[in-house]
């Protein structure tokens, strides 16, 4: 007799919730770091100027104000330079951490939830250099969907399907 069970978990349609596409407004204030003092806060060793924000004190830290509380946000940063900088923190205004990630050049995509705050601090811990080209910050979208799991397909959290070819 044939085992159909795999053949029968695959012929069921998957289900997925993807979350991580910033959308609506711009909640950023000066996304492009174009004007000093208006939006952001500096905390420690870092500064805007230039159109970039440079970082060059471990522990710094720069604040921001979004007026959402309770709710998923994407962080999108724009990284020029990382220098020796380990871990990137996004924390609560009592530098309570939220999540860390480490940083690479190029966009990184962060989801993070303030809580019961309506501001948060993007700090570096520990090390120098990181140098910021922008950072913009949208609601989290949630999406939902449904794909075929036939010959192993998968879908990441941003709710990409991946097909793997094959007979059934």
């Amino acid at each position: 007799s044939e085992d159909t069970t795999a053949k029968a978990d695959q012929d069921l349609p998957g289900e997925y919730e993807s979350v991580g596409v910033g959308t609506g407004d711009e909640l950023c204030g000066d996304p492009d770091f174009d004007d000093t003092g208006s939006w952001w806060t500096e905390v420690g060793s870092v500064a805007i100027s230039g159109g970039v924000c440079t970082y060059t004190g471990a522990g710094s830290a720069l604040s921001g104000s979004t007026g959402i509380k309770n709710q998923n946000l994407i962080l999108e940063l724009d990284i020029q330079a990382v220098g020796t900088v380990a871990t990137v923190v996004i924390s609560s205004p009592i530098y309570s951490p939220l999540t860390t990630f480490t940083p690479s050049i190029g966009t990184n995509r962060i989801i993070f939830n303030p809580g019961n705050y309506d501001a948060f601090n993007i700090q570096i811990s520990p090390g120098t250099g990181l140098i910021l080209n922008s950072a913009s910050i949208k609601k989290a979208s949630t999406g939902y969907g449904i794909y075929n799991r036939a010959n192993g397909n998968t879908v990441d959290v941003n709710g990409v399907v991946t097909d793997t070819p094959g007979a059934v």
